[in-house]
């Protein structure tokens, strides 16, 4: 008998560090977009095209802070699996605050928050995905 799928949600904790000294979710994946932190459930890329696997709260919190008009004034997080139909952006607006658009079809969600609050953001948009329907997140069995 296999053994049970669990749900996968290392990207919300952390947990899957080994070696708390390095941080790891601040490389950049290139290539075929698998992460060095294992399979990849979702991902976030910037408007210079540098992309995280399994983004974490802080850093989300440290990719708002880096946006700025010039050249990198948004990111979305979405899942790697295309047939999975939620997303987030996150944009800076001209008046300094951040425009956040939460989009799931599956749930029938669309919904648009401005912001002044790097911390706020980081800690719903991490909520927010740790929220979707089980339909919509990954599982992992255990060997």
């Amino acid at each position: 008998m296999p053994a049970p799928a669990i749900p996968f949600l290392g990207f919300l904790t952390g947990s899957l560090r080994s070696n708390p000294g390095v941080d790891l979710e601040r490389q950049p994946v290139k290539g075929d977009g698998m992460s060095i932190l294992g399979d990849a459930y979702c991902f976030v890329e910037d408007e210079r095209g540098e992309r995280y696997d399994n983004p974490s709260e802080d850093l989300l919190f440290e990719l708002i802070g880096e946006l700025d008009s010039h050249d990198n004034g948004s990111f979305v997080v979405e899942p790697v699996d295309d047939s999975a139909s939620w997303y987030v952006s996150v944009s800076l607006l001209d008046s300094g605050e951040f425009e956040t658009v939460y989009r799931c079809s599956s749930r029938g969600e669309h919904r648009v928050v401005v912001s002044g609050s790097p911390a706020e953001i980081s800690y719903d948009v991490t909520v927010w995905i740790a929220g979707l329907p089980s339909s919509l997140k990954p599982t992992r069995t255990q060997n």
